[in-house]
């Protein structure tokens, strides 16, 4: 066996506002460590961490969306040939055994032909994927979500029940079960865990198996759900600080 044959790839699917950003940050600073454990994190070809390319690539044509939204001219055909490349290059390359790859955006996809267009990304030395899905409640992922879509100037819920944007009656977004079925059917069995607002960080690195000791505070972004001003600024300092501190102290 080459040593790019037999790989793992854990595909962490969101849902959106369930720790996805802590998580990847968390991911990206210590890469180093993760490797001499046999794990390594996916650098995007578009953006190094958060892997928004891999949902575009895949995505049934015409779903309005973040993505949509914020690459509203992208060659969907060129986008997909250069992250196919990009992935393939990095299983080559990398000597660990189980990728890590992270987009809360994959929980928009919910068809077989979809997660059939994400499995063709991968090279056939992916041999076994893991799927890891974070579950709220229903309506509190809906208004943390709201939340999110309205953070951007201008951006406002849609009226078109098709849209990502709508979150109103009926929403396909909270039909967790067509998610969990679409990606069970091409991938296997989907791996959920209970979205805990006090962080998410200690179950995910469990569940993967790595371990990875972190500071769930200085990897807290993202936060808007009752927390005021000043505490999410201070989130946000001491994040900043605790990655500059990783990338400076010898990694164990």
């Amino acid at each position: 066996m080459t040593g790019d044959e037999g790989k793992t790839a854990i595909l962490h699917i969101g849902l959106f506002k369930t720790g996805t950003t802590s998580f990847q940050a968390a991911l990206a600073d210590n890469r180093r460590r993760m490797r001499r454990r046999g794990f390594d994190f996916y650098r995007g070809a578009v953006r190094r961490d958060t892997h928004g390319e891999l949902f575009r690539a895949a995505v049934r044509d015409g779903l309005e969306s973040f993505g949509s939204l914020a690459h509203p001219d992208e060659d969907k055909a060129a986008l997909r040939e250069t992250v196919r490349a990009h992935i393939h290059d990095f299983v080559r390359r990398t000597p660990a055994q189980t990728l890590i790859f992270s987009a809360e955006a994959l929980s928009l996809l919910r068809s077989e032909d979809e997660c059939r267009a994400l499995r063709a990304l991968f090279p056939d030395t992916v041999t076994r994927f893991r799927i890891l899905l974070v579950l709220r409640d229903k309506q509190e992922f809906l208004a943390s979500y709201t939340r999110q879509i309205l953070r951007v100037k201008g951006r406002r819920p849609s009226d078109d029940p098709a849209s990502a944007l709508y979150v109103g009656p009926g929403t396909w977004l909270t039909d967790f079960d067509g998610l969990i079925a679409a990606y069970e059917a091409v991938f296997g069995p989907v791996e959920v865990l209970d979205y805990r607002r006090e962080g998410m960080l200690p179950a995910l690195f469990d569940r993967i198996g790595l371990d990875l000791p972190v500071d769930e505070r200085h990897y807290a972004k993202n936060v808007y759900d009752g927390a005021s001003g000043l505490s999410a600024l201070h989130r946000q300092a001491s994040a900043g600080w605790a990655r500059l501190r990783t990338r400076l102290l010898p990694f164990g």
